[in-house]
């Protein structure tokens, strides 16, 4: 048993991986084939019925889910609830315009349920009428940068960025990503009791759609633990994506954490459930993903301090999971402090960055180095490849890096998905178009970025100043 549990996760776990991190092209991407669909549709599932004095009714605070099914799909589908701020928007595409996990996971054949939590979204009505709320992402952009670690902005400070972004930060991006901010329609009851609603609400989407694999995202992680609770029969797996806050059994004692702002402690403390509550969630694999740019250290910033206390939390809750016969992994994708790397357990796995060492021979061995970004400039990566004598195949829509190739020959470039595949197959089928590429680079390299060209540049630019 506990075998194919390892299997199905495994099997999510690389899917959800692999198209989560997709940052290939920079443009809306065309599919070389289309995806056919089996069933489009949505439905509400869970709410109440409030019967008013004059005979009338009223159905509300219910959750909404799109499904997309393709033709042929995998045994269980996959149903993804959005965190706060947020609503099923942000599973349809990126803030870049690359496809989201709407139509991603289908085009790998997992039928997909894409949800708006009750009083969000498509699932806005409710008769909690005042829209308020304590947390910062709701009303705050600042707060939303920093929650979605961009960075950090502490008005009237302007945002800064933090190094090695995933996501692009041009202006149409930040436009896009701002307006996929959705507010509640009525007040979130900071309560384990409304937790415990919310987890019936995913129970009764789960009698519709049978047993399913369970992905969430940070406010939502709460919800995708008491809903496997409810029903640890149709939970096959919980992908957690940096899940706010986690539960642990009665009784058992954990390391804790002080923070000097008191509605973190208060949001992030794990709820305690009874053991043989607890012990349903170790009959399923949990997948826990975590990113980088999560401090060490205390924060007075709100966004900041939630992170570093969901982290800490996140790691004794898959040491409680597996210390009682569970399969919880935890994945820190990206560069982290030596204080969490630290951690050391087999159930913690760090995918980390590749060495200068390591990127020197990737680069070496390459057949084709692409460089998808549309706004790139001079490009070290370009360079580099160039004196590795590896072919480049670029974004033609920066004009710098176009022009590169078109000036050394050392390259070729493509103007959208359909361009992009056409050059690229040129380039791995033509071996004597490669070699002649090769060739070209080095010499392009010394003629124009010698050290001692640049020297003279830059000479000859301070004196004429």
């Amino acid at each position: 048993m506990k075998t194919k549990r390892a299997l199905l996760s495994a099997d999510i776990s690389a899917c959800f991986l692999l198209q989560g991190s997709a940052f290939a092209l920079d443009e809306p991407q065309t599919q070389t084939k289309p995806l056919v669909l089996n069933q489009l549709g949505g439905l509400a599932f869970g709410g109440t019925v409030s019967h008013k004095p004059n005979g009338l009714t009223f159905h509300g605070d219910h959750g909404y889910a799109q499904y997309v099914i393709p033709v042929n799909a995998k045994n269980y589908p996959i149903i993804l609830w959005h965190g706060i701020g947020q609503s099923g928007r942000s599973f349809e595409t990126t803030p870049d315009g690359r496809e989201g996990f709407q139509t991603l996971l289908p085009r790998d054949g997992w039928a997909t349920y894409i949800v708006d939590q009750p009083r969000r979204g498509r699932a806005g009505r409710t008769e909690a009428t005042e829209a308020k709320s304590e947390i910062p992402t709701v009303t705050s952009e600042a707060g939303v940068w920093n929650a979605f670690r961009l960075g950090r902005w502490v008005p009237p400070k302007p945002a800064t960025a933090n190094p090695n972004m995933q996501m692009l930060l041009d202006g149409e991006t930040i436009n896009q990503f701002m307006r996929m901010q959705t507010p509640d329609t009525g007040a979130l009851p900071p309560t384990e009791a409304y937790g415990w609603k919310l987890g019936e609400a995913m129970r009764d989407l789960l009698k519709r759609t049978g047993p399913a694999v369970v992905g969430t995202h940070s406010y939502a992680g709460q919800i995708g633990w008491n809903g496997a609770m409810k029903s640890p029969d149709l939970v096959k797996a919980v992908v957690a994506y940096e899940p706010g806050q986690v539960v642990y059994p009665e009784g058992e004692k954990v390391k804790e954490m002080n923070s000097e702002i008191p509605l973190v402690q208060q949001r992030l403390n794990p709820v305690r459930v009874s053991k043989q509550e607890f012990l349903k969630l170790t009959k399923m694999p949990i997948f826990i993903i975590f990113g980088d740019n999560i401090s060490t250290k205390s924060s007075k910033v709100f966004n900041e301090e939630v992170w570093r206390w969901a982290l800490f939390n996140a790691r004794q809750f898959v040491n409680l999971i597996n210390k009682y016969g569970g399969d919880a992994k935890l994945v820190l994708v990206g560069g982290f402090e030596n204080e969490i790397r630290k951690f050391d357990s087999p159930d913690i796995l760090f995918t980390g960055y590749v060495s200068d060492e390591e990127k020197t021979a990737i680069v070496r061995h390459a057949t084709v180095m692409v460089n998808p970004s549309p706004m790139e400039s001079l490009s070290l990566l370009m360079l580099e490849g160039m004196q590795s004598r590896i072919p480049l195949l670029v974004n033609g829509r920066s004009k710098v890096m176009k022009d590169h190739c078109r000036l050394s020959g050392a390259g070729l470039w493509y103007n959208n998905g359909r361009d992009f595949r056409k050059k690229l197959h040129r380039l791995l089928s033509d071996p004597e178009l490669r070699r002649t590429m090769s060739e070209k680079g080095p010499a392009y390299v010394r003629e124009h970025y010698d050290w001692e060209i640049i020297i003279t540049k830059l000479r000859t630019l301070i004196e004429s100043i």
